[in-house]
């Protein structure tokens, strides 16, 4: 009985931090959702294609030079295994000198290669793209400490509030000046900036203690991080570097039809983010109780809640693109329905994926998602010049499958008492854990 009790109240815990960055994730799906609408009208099909573009190099290079740390962060401070103040300061002297290398890559890859890389882009656009880097770098590495903490409330407003900012000056600067490509991408690097002093001072403020560089801590994190660097990488190159595949065979046009698909399906991906995020500091305080236990359940949920909203969306996908976005972008319509089919499987993957970083199995997540991208991307190129955008759609749902399917199987040989067909079906016993927790978070509601 004892057990049931700790096990209900350690899932009530679990769940109240889902629950609010879940609603923290929808606000912010929301407004950037807005935010899509308002860049889409005010820069149109091509320019908003030279806007992606653009934003494309600087995610490169921070994708390419992450190498974890950010997880590993993460997982370092809710294991309790350093001093948080220490993770804090070795994490910002890593990513000074970590921003200081990319920039010098990034402009002689403009100077010198940007008509083969970015056929047709300008290089002033790919230039103040890579202001972006700046805090994208920043925030990669720091931010997660916050997760680490316990903080998933404060994590989620620090989001919304970030969300909110970038809407409030792109709706006012396309209002009163209108917006062009430059000022967009001007917009974007004076917003993400101000979120990442923000997060500094909170940080600074919760930990309010001196910290030391680290050199162990450092050695720990690029070793777990190296796994979770792999996974990293070929999670980016599967949904970014697909858009050079495309500018490739369709310039610009491609680019702006398949990345408003994209955006418009990732805002499903807000539970599977949600249950992830909280999901690896939770495997990492105490992988064996933890994974046997909430992983399976939480797994189902998100399958079955994204196959229904996922379901939904398809359903008025020509609505709404055509209602939001205008007739211009009616292209998007089919892909949008395609991706959708790839976002349930890839959503239990990414679960799966949180669980095995947890208990440190970084390099099998890392293996999976190689695989992963090699699929897509073989099969986008394959297909993109005999049925178009399509072509890289059914990839993509193709190599989701493959992913869900033997994360899974890992997932079931590698946990004590769990069979394959527990992953997909609800038992009694947790029926009736769902039952107590809905009543617990109900009756707190209404104090």
């Amino acid at each position: 009985m004892e057990k049931k009790i700790s096990k209900v109240n350690n899932i009530r815990g679990f769940s109240i931090n889902i629950i609010s960055l879940i609603s923290g994730q929808i606000v912010i799906a929301l407004i950037s959702l807005i935010n899509s609408v308002v860049i889409a009208r005010a820069l149109g099909v091509e320019d908003r294609g030279f806007f992606v573009m653009a934003m494309l190099l600087p995610n490169i290079l921070i994708t390419f030079s992450d190498f974890g740390i950010g997880a590993a962060s993460t997982k370092f401070t809710a294991s309790k295994k350093y001093l948080s103040s220490n993770i804090l300061l070795s994490n910002s002297v890593l990513v000074l000198i970590r921003l200081c290398l990319i920039s010098i890559i990034g402009i002689l890859i403009v100077h010198f290669y940007s008509e083969s890389l970015f056929p047709g882009i300008p290089k002033n656009y790919l230039y103040l793209g890579l202001l972006q880097a700046l805090a994208l770098g920043i925030q990669g590495s720091i931010f997660p400490i916050f997760l680490g903490l316990g903080l998933g409330v404060r994590y989620s407003l620090i989001l919304v509030f970030s969300a909110f900012l970038s809407l409030t000056v792109f709706t006012i600067c396309w209002l009163t000046i209108g917006l062009s490509v430059r000022l967009a991408l001007l917009v974007q690097f004076g917003t993400s900036f101000i979120v990442t002093i923000y997060i500094y001072i909170n940080l600074f403020n919760i930990i309010n203690e001196k910290g030391k560089i680290s050199l162990t801590y450092i050695k720990d994190a690029f070793k777990f991080g190296s796994g979770v660097f792999v996974s990293i990488i070929s999670t980016f190159a599967n949904e970014k570097m697909i858009l050079l595949v495309l500018n490739f065979f369709g310039g610009v046009i491609y680019v702006s039809l398949y990345t408003l698909a994209q955006s418009l399906t990732e805002r499903i991906y807000l539970l599977s983010d949600a249950v992830g995020t909280m999901l690896m500091p939770k495997i990492s305080e105490d992988p064996e109780s933890n994974s046997s236990f909430i992983t399976p359940t939480v797994f189902k949920i998100t399958i079955v809640v994204t196959f229904f909203i996922a379901l939904i969306l398809a359903i008025f996908a020509n609505s709404i693109v055509t209602l939001m976005y205008t007739e211009e972008f009616a292209g998007s319509i089919i892909i949008m329905q395609f991706l959708l089919v790839a976002v349930i499987f890839s959503s239990g993957w990414r679960v799966i994926s949180q669980d095995l970083n947890g208990r440190g199995l970084t390099k099998f997540t890392a293996m999976i998602n190689v695989m992963l991208v090699i699929i897509s991307l073989s099969l986008a190129i394959i297909l993109l010049p005999k049925i178009g955008l399509v072509g890289a759609a059914i990839g993509s749902i193709i190599a989701y499958v493959f992913a869900s399917l033997i994360g899974v199987i890992f997932f079931v040989r590698n946990t004590d008492k769990i069979k394959f067909i527990m992953m997909f079906s609800f038992s009694k016993h947790e029926v009736l854990i769902f039952k107590k927790l809905f009543k617990s978070l109900f009756i707190r509601s209404n104090r």
